[in-house]
């Protein structure tokens, strides 16, 4: 029975051993793939969106950008609780230099209410308008949605400078693929827009020292922790064996 016993708990700790090592291993490998990051962007780098984007950056490289223009009307967005809200949207940026638009090579990934709030009033009436010809269409004679066209109009007009800034942008560089499909974000129509390798400026985003270091403490831990499971096998196989020692057959 005891070497019943002693075998469940072998495979117990050898099962164990697997899941923490291999926990630790990856932690310390994203551990040192962020430090990395971390050190090679001690300052951001520097440059116009119209020379990164003759000479594409990298990803995951901090990044000032100048001489850039977005294009806020274009934006695809998302809201984490309240459809009424826009929580983030993703921008997208042309250099200054009157290069063509199309395809889109950069999305800024922004939170800021100076372009979520016109972005989110010009989502407003084109829902307004949307509402009023679907209700002309169907008979309404109260409907008006030239009016609405109207409203749209001088919308853009009085926020022109808002719709199309030019700024200067900083932050952490992402594919655009590999940040769109970890934050789930749906891209929609602007999806036919963009370049291949395309990328996203997380906005004010900057290589962190303190997180890597955290990760990489729980990485060691957690493979100390599994080389002590280790050793608690091997002194249980050698404890059994004590236990139960190979008794010889009796001579004939």
């Amino acid at each position: 029975m005891s070497a019943i016993v002693t075998a469940i708990r072998i495979l117990k700790g050898i099962y164990v051993f697997g899941i923490l090592g291999a926990l630790g291993i990856s932690a310390l490998i994203y551990g040192f793939s962020e430090r990395s990051i971390a050190q090679d962007n001690a300052q951001p780098q520097k440059t116009s969106c119209a020379q990164m984007f003759q000479k594409p950056v990298t990803d995951t490289t901090w990044v000032h950008l100048t001489d850039c223009r977005l294009h806020v009307l274009e934006s695809a967005y998302f809201s984490s609780y309240s459809a009424s809200k826009i929580d983030e949207a993703l921008v997208p940026v042309f250099s200054t230099d009157g290069a063509k638009d199309k395809p889109i090579r950069l999305l800024l990934a922004t939170d800021e209410p100076a372009v979520l709030e016109p972005l989110s009033k010009m989502r407003d009436l084109d829902i307004e308008l949307n509402s009023g010809k679907n209700a002309k269409a169907l008979g309404n004679t109260n409907a008006d949605p030239t009016a609405v066209e109207a409203k749209i109009d001088t919308f853009l007009k009085a926020h022109a400078a808002e719709l199309f800034p030019v700024r200067e942008l900083k932050g952490l560089l992402h594919a655009g693929s590999e940040y769109t499909s970890k934050h789930r974000i749906q891209l929609g129509g602007l999806s036919a827009d963009l370049a291949p390798g395309y990328q996203v400026l997380e906005q004010g985003a900057e290589p962190g020292a303190l997180y890597p270091a955290v990760v990489l403490g729980i990485g060691v831990v957690l493979v100390l922790w599994a080389l002590a499971k280790v050793v608690l096998v091997i002194a249980a196989i050698r404890k059994s064996q004590e236990l139960d020692p190979i008794v010889p057959p009796p001579e004939s």
